[in-house]
């Protein structure tokens, strides 16, 4: 689940190739892995 979201994301990513939706989605991945993997600081799972 999480990797087709990723997918979609990174799709979506090359469509727009736009620098603030880009940040959005890299935020949205993260909280969701978050989330995902009951984990607050995604910093750290890059």
């Amino acid at each position: 689940g999480l990797f087709i979201l990723a997918m979609i994301s990174i799709l979506w990513i090359i469509k727009t190739k736009n620098v603030n939706e880009f940040r959005l989605a890299v935020i949205l991945i993260c909280i969701v892995f978050a989330i995902k993997t009951n984990i607050n600081d995604c910093g750290s799972r890059k």
